[in-house]
Formats: C-alpha cells, structure tokens, sequence
C-alpha cells in the first residue's frame, strides 16, 4: 500500500484539532507519514536585527514545547521554519513532496479577512498540491 505524505501546518491554535480529526480519519483508511509544520513569521521591517532573531530563537523554544506536549494518536514529524507563512508553507509542500496539505480554519471573521482572505486561503490560492480546509467549528 502506498503511504499518503501529508503536511500538517500549525499555529497551535484551536483550528489545528479540526485538522487532528481528518489526520486521524485518514490513518484509519490509508498509510501516511505526516509532517507538522510551524512556521515563524518573520518581519522585512526590522529595526533592531538582534532583538527580532532573540524574538524568533524565544518562539522556536516555545513551538519545540508545544510539538512535545501533543497528545496525538498519530505519529509525526515537525519542522519550524522562519519566514512569509504562506510561501513557507507552499515551498515545504514542494520540497518534501507531499500528497495534501490539510488546514484548520476558523472561517472569515471580520472586514479585512473577508477583503483579503484567511492564510488557508492564500495556501490555497498557490498551493502545487491539493488542499483540504476544515472549519474548527464543524
């Protein structure tokens, strides 16, 4: 049987348990290997270039605690990344050559997210693999 590569982004908030639910629907179907991935946004407008990377190595810590305090029923690799989170996440789709990305999503709230989308749907929009969205409140 042929195992499912799957791309798991998280930002550890509550639309992250919508897609635990679909990972672990899969794995009761099919084979897969899945990567969570972090992604540590980081800002072109920096003024003070060692207080923003002492800013990201305090997140990177954080995330490595929270990828060890899931309790999933399924196994998982993780990577962190710093970068756009959009294109961070296309790219990591690319060059790990996954089978699907599955996202969370809170759905739109609000005028700017309505005007220019939620990340799901920029991951969408230039995504090279399929995309399964699920609402965290479904």
């Amino acid at each position: 049987m042929e195992t499912l590569k799957i791309l798991v982004p998280t930002d550890f908030s509550g639309t992250f348990n919508a897609a635990d639910a679909v990972v672990s629907l899969l794995q009761k179907k099919v084979n897969t290997q899945v990567t969570l991935l972090h992604v540590i946004p980081v800002n072109g407008n920096i003024l003070d270039e060692e207080a923003a990377e002492n800013k990201v190595l305090t997140l990177i810590d954080e995330a490595k605690q929270k990828f060890k305090a899931l309790q999933l029923n399924w196994k998982f690799d993780y990577l962190l990344k710093k970068g756009a989170i959009t294109s961070t996440i296309n790219e990591m789709a690319v060059e790990l050559g996954v089978d699907v990305i599955i996202m969370g999503t809170k759905g739109s709230s609000g005028l700017m997210e309505h005007l220019v989308g939620s990340e799901a749907q920029h991951v969408a929009r230039g995504a090279a693999v399929p995309i399964i969205t699920v609402n965290q409140y479904s």
